[in-house]
């Protein structure tokens, strides 16, 4: 198989695990009717952030590197949706820089440096920083919205769904970190775990004080088992020791997004 070839597939299976963040985060904002954060920018800039810590601290050969950098090259046309969604928000200059933050994360992604490492490493520290700025505005954006929002924005979610992104591109660029891609899971389930436990305390403060209204328990419900079933199939693996297939983080990937919308229905009767 030729490395054109190669790289073509890297870019095809690479387009799934965007595609999908695309098309439910345009669902939801038809759900809600109004664009006060893009969903998945904390996820996609997690996945870029541990992308570009690979690429820094990652013994991986050149041909590693370069599928690597291929598996970056779609992120942007999220971080194009991401942009154009913004034009028509409340929050237009935050969500135009953080899609500004992740394209520029992708384009130091591609544009690395193949002999100078020094150079490469400073670019790539670089990209981190604007990248942990692009985190930074999220969480902001988070702080101004209501209470309600709470849940539907979870930071803990879109790290987890920002882990799973991560992985998709570890595995798709053939990676042979096992080491670091054996942790994944650990982190996915900690993420999943945590998340779960701050929604719980979430729920037995605002419920106790007549904060928060959730008009739809059944939505709820599908929320609380879809963790369960997440947790069922990372535990799966992690105690098997099977490593996690496409096939396997595409099923983690679609239920993981589903959590927003999800979220938004528990508040709709």
């Amino acid at each position: 198989m030729s490395e054109e070839t190669t790289l073509k597939q890297t870019a095809l299976l690479s387009s799934i695990p965007v595609l999908l963040p695309v098309i439910i985060e345009c669902y939801a904002i038809f759900l809600q009717q109004q664009v006060e954060i893009t969903y998945f920018s904390c996820a996609f800039l997690t996945a870029q952030l541990l992308c570009l810590v690979v690429f820094i601290k990652g013994e991986i050969c050149p041909g590693q590197r370069g599928r690597l950098m291929a598996s970056q090259s779609l992120f942007a046309i999220y971080w194009l949706c991401s942009g154009i969604i913004g034009l028509f928000g409340t929050h237009q200059v935050a969500i135009l820089a953080m899609s500004a933050c992740g394209l520029i994360m992708t384009i130091v992604a591609l544009k690395q440096p193949k002999e100078d490492e020094t150079l490469r490493n400073k670019r790539l520290f670089g990209g981190i920083i604007i990248g942990l700025s692009g985190v930074a505005i999220y969480l902001w954006l988070i702080f101004t919205q209501p209470i309600s929002n709470a849940i539907i924005y979870s930071p803990l979610a879109q790290l987890f769904i920002g882990v799973i992104l991560a992985n998709f591109a570890l595995l798709i660029s053939r990676n042979r970190l096992q080491a670091f891609i054996a942790l994944l899971p650990f982190a996915m389930s900690v993420l999943l775990l945590l998340n779960i436990i701050s929604v719980l305390i979430f729920m037995s403060i605002t419920t106790s004080q007549s904060a928060v209204l959730f008009t739809n328990y059944f939505a709820l419900l599908v929320y609380f088992i879809s963790h369960l079933v997440l947790m069922a199939i990372l535990a799966l693996h992690i105690i098997r020791k099977i490593k996690l297939r496409y096939q396997t983080l595409v099923v983690l990937l679609f239920i993981a997004l589903f959590l927003p919308i999800w979220s938004i229905f528990s508040y709709v009767s």
